[in-house]
């Protein structure tokens, strides 16, 4: 009976020594940690090829503006088409934040805040040259494609000239005379009309 108890240990101690997958477990660590060490290195590659212009692009003056944008695809020219289209809805971010804080000096100026006519003339207006914008008005700096594991990264950099947007936005509220006429005579729209002539 000692003999057949001491077994049964015995057997039981062997099984606990090994795993039920049968793989051993220094192994499974040690290709955990190749396979972390690989992920690192091609992440390392990907930062360093980065263009430096792409990671610190020209600083925005009060004429030009720049915006990057990065795409990646199997095709070359889709993955520029990406990188621009990035760039892109910076630019209408960009582009709409600056006619929103001029739309406001627009309203303020004339007393006419609350007036539901203009506000929404004015919107209207933004929308048309943020779409404007998008489609035109800016150039492709720069680019740089690359090939990577069976794909392609472009890097662009936009540059936009603001007398691009500010001309669209005079011819845009010209074309409505009842709004032309409320804020003709604020401060805002003759600095603009001003940069639109003198551009």
């Amino acid at each position: 009976m000692k003999l057949t108890l001491l077994l049964v240990f015995s057997l039981f101690l062997a099984a606990c020594g090994q795993t039920t997958s049968g793989v051993d477990p220094l192994q499974t660590q040690k290709r955990i940690d190749e396979q972390m060490e690989k992920q690192q290195e091609t992440k390392e590659d990907v930062v360093s090829d980065f263009p430096d212009w792409w990671l610190n692009p020209p600083m925005d003056t009060e004429d030009i503006f720049y915006f990057t944008g990065q795409g990646e695809s199997k095709q070359i020219q889709m993955s520029l088409d990406i990188a621009i289209l990035e760039a892109k809805e910076l630019l209408a971010s960009a582009i709409d934040s600056r006619l929103s804080a001029r739309m406001t000096q627009f309203k303020t100026q004339s007393g006419l805040e609350d007036d539901m006519v203009l506000t929404s003339s004015l919107e209207k207006a933004t929308e048309s040259v943020i779409s404007q914008t998008q489609v035109g008005g800016f150039r492709v700096a720069k680019k740089d494609v690359q090939a990577k594991d069976n794909k392609y990264i472009s890097y662009v950099l936009l540059e936009y000239k603001a007398g691009h947007a500010n001309k669209l936005l005079y011819n845009q509220i010209k074309k409505d005379a009842e709004t032309e006429a409320k804020i003709r005579q604020t401060e805002a729209f003759k600095e603009l009309e001003e940069a639109v002539l003198n551009n």
